[in-house]
């Protein structure tokens, strides 16, 4: 049967869909060119850059409130491509239709640094943010973490790496977007999924491979998030993933994971997507769709977290 696609906009968008030769400067320039090529993201009430804990990062405020709930976002890119440029729209949609602040983090990428320096500077920033920094501008009142495909898998290791060595700062909320949570798996989607709909197993693999290089260090507890036995230190968690991404099942596992240990899941696949969809809302309308149903999940789960804070404290 014939792969039924959301819209006409994911349906070009796979037929055309190819990362090219997988080379990681020519990948890193293209990124840059389709950053220059999209429309600005929704105007904010302030948007503005900041050094978090030595790194790059800017900052997404809907509004210009002295306290504010906080969402750190980790991009995707497989941990070797990406940045702040590309992620800008990505971040002020987020931040417009979830209603909490953004800190976009520009993260050391692979080969150069592999793993776990992408994890160590997820870990810092967030430590960061718990001195409430003057140059952010206004105070964190709650601070939640997650990030999109490869950002996702940083942002799971680097909350389970502060619930385990710092849970003073565990982060008040997780929130995964067809995130790569299980390195060594082998699942259904990704055979069904994992050539033709724009992201390929061997993409993945290749992407893998730059991170962390022994393939023997994928099932690593602290590679591959699934692999942890302490994922009921999570805090509620987003999980979201698209039906047309071979990425799609160990989400699903990952999920069904934080359930058996009893942590609050919000999880979703959406129907007739494909992976990165955060980045296709200029071509698709369920493509913006799917990305503000994840920023209301997010805002809404912050808000109450906030809620709960003031309560108890």
């Amino acid at each position: 049967m014939e792969p039924q696609f959301a819209d006409d906009g994911i349906a070009a968008f796979v037929a055309r869909a190819s990362l090219g030769p997988l080379d990681v400067a020519e990948m890193r320039a293209g990124v840059a060119a389709r950053a220059m090529g999209r429309a600005p993201g929704p105007e904010l009430a302030r948007v503005h850059d900041v050094s978090a804990a030595g790194r790059p990062a800017r900052v997404y405020r809907p509004d210009e409130a002295a306290s504010a709930p906080l969402l750190v976002w980790l991009h995707g890119g497989g941990w070797t491509i990406g940045d702040v440029a590309a992620f800008d729209r990505v971040s002020r949609r987020l931040a417009a239709a979830s209603g909490v602040a953004v800190l976009l983090l520009d993260y050391r990428l692979a080969p150069e640094h592999p793993w776990p320096a992408a994890v160590d500077d997820a870990v810092e920033a967030i430590s960061w943010l718990a001195g409430a920094p003057a140059e952010l501008g206004f105070r964190p009142s709650v601070v939640g973490v997650g990030g999109d495909s490869a950002g996702g898998t940083l942002a799971a290791l680097a909350v389970l790496r502060l619930a385990r060595e710092l849970p003073r700062v565990r982060p008040d909320l997780l929130a995964l977007c067809y995130a790569n949570t299980d390195l060594a798996g082998d699942y259904p989607s990704r055979a069904e999924k994992g050539s033709g709909f724009g992201l390929e197993v061997s993409d993945t693999e290749f992407f893998n491979g730059q991170w962390v290089a022994d393939r023997t260090w994928w099932s690593a507890p602290g590679v591959g998030p699934i692999h942890s036995r302490d994922l009921g230190s999570l805090p509620p968690t987003v999980v979201v993933t698209a039906e047309h991404d071979h990425l799609r099942d160990e989400g699903a596992a990952f999920a069904d994971r934080l359930e058996d240990a009893r942590v609050e899941v919000i999880r979703r696949c959406e129907t007739g997507l494909v992976h990165n969809f955060l980045m296709l809302d200029e071509i698709s309308p369920a493509a913006a769709s799917a990305a503000d149903r994840f920023a209301v999940d997010v805002g809404d789960l912050l808000r109450r977290a906030e809620t709960a804070s003031s309560v108890t404290g």
